[in-house]
């Protein structure tokens, strides 16, 4: 922002300095061998144009009346343009898909308004009240990452155009981001939910190991075969949610789901262990579809399958930091982790070993092991 006592600097000879204001007006104060000279200038497109006027307020009233017959854009043009510009990308079929199907659900409505003037109340009210008021929170952090990541392209595309910092919008609903705990039973269930149908082969050994693995799901369809050590009994996960070069213990049940899981594939070139048509694996949301089709809706999710694990590791006295580790959960504050420098892969496999144990139990004679064991 130029200051009135900007015109009053002095400089040595051969120093400049460039002040920015609203509008594209800039200040460049520059040394001379006699005395500092004061110019503005309008930044356009990348090149300065001088502004005729010697005073703060003329030099703003001149840059205003350019910015206000400058060529605008309204918001929906700059989020059709995003839209364009993110399919043209090299991006996976299921990121793809779900940014056509929340554009064309939620960002492709008219909104004429010129993106100068937008505002973050705007943006809320025509884009993310409706999923915000349905429940839908991370609905409407994706639609927000999307709608900044538009308004930045913008700006690279129209330099001349003064568009707004809405990023002040997360205020509007960060105070409900508290309910977006994913629905789960208590783990006394799992007898209960190890007997779910209709639910065979491929799709049923995958929902066992989950209960052994207890990754997120997303990460465990997408376990491929080379990640398996079954010497050292590890699974090695190349990137969660949370971590890079994440190591789980493997128990002898998980080992066993693994090779059932093996002698059921039915392409032996696919490197995945869950092989699928879409993106070589099998769909992370098969799961939720599963309970859902069996009236689990709202109850339980393939995520809250974590939390049964978790709880149970707590009502057994499992160190918390060997508990929190088994779900790649980051404990403590920089510093801890700075020093704290362990992965407790042995104490893991302990409290893995007994909780799959207690799963094994609870499934009986539903499990896919009995396959083998017969």
């Amino acid at each position: 922002m130029i200051k009135e006592s900007d015109l009053l600097i002095s400089l040595p000879f051969g120093r400049t300095k460039t002040i920015r204001d609203h509008n594209n007006l800039v200040l460049q104060i520059r040394g001379l061998k006699k005395g500092t000279s004061h110019v503005f200038y309008l930044l356009v497109d990348g090149s300065y144009s001088k502004v005729p006027v010697d005073t703060l307020v003329d030099a703003r009233a001149y840059a205003l009346q350019k910015a206000n017959t400058a060529p605008t854009i309204t918001l929906h043009e700059v989020l059709a343009q995003y839209y364009a510009y993110f399919l043209g990308l090299q991006l996976a079929n299921t990121t793809v898909k779900k940014f056509k199907l929340y554009f064309n659900k939620y960002l492709a409505k008219e909104a004429v308004l010129p993106v100068t003037e937008v505002t973050p109340r705007y943006v809320f009210d025509t884009y993310l009240k409706e999923p915000y008021q349905a429940g839908k929170y991370d609905t409407v952090s994706y639609l927000k990452r999307k709608i900044l990541a538009s308004l930045d392209l913008a700006k690279v595309e129209y330099p001349h155009l003064q568009i707004p910092d809405i990023s002040a919008i997360t205020l509007l609903y960060k105070l409900n981001k508290h309910a977006r705990h994913q629905p789960s039973l208590s783990y006394e269930y799992i007898a209960k939910l190890a007997n779910i149908g209709p639910c065979t082969g491929v799709t049923r050994c995958l929902y066992e190991l989950s209960y052994h693995l207890l990754l997120r799901p997303l990460e465990i369809v997408s376990i491929k075969l080379s990640d398996i050590d079954t010497d050292g009994k590890v699974l090695n996960v190349p990137k969660t949610k949370t971590m890079v070069n994440f190591k789980v213990p493997l128990t002898d049940v998980a080992l066993l789901l693994i090779q059932v899981a093996k002698l059921l594939k039915a392409d032996s070139t696919n490197p995945y262990l869950f092989e699928g048509k879409v993106d070589g694996h099998i769909s992370s949301s098969v799961i939720n579809v599963l309970l859902k089709r069996c009236g689990y809706s709202g109850l339980q999710t393939a995520h809250g399958i974590r939390s049964m694990g978790r709880t149970w590791m707590a009502h057994k006295n499992i160190n918390y930091e060997v508990a929190e580790m088994c779900l790649s959960h980051i404990t403590g504050n920089s510093t801890v982790r700075a020093y704290l420098r362990t992965d407790y892969l042995e104490e893991r496999r302990v409290a893995m070993k007994a909780w799959s144990e207690y799963v094994l139990k609870a499934f009986d004679k539903y499990s896919m092991t009995n396959l083998l064991i017969d």
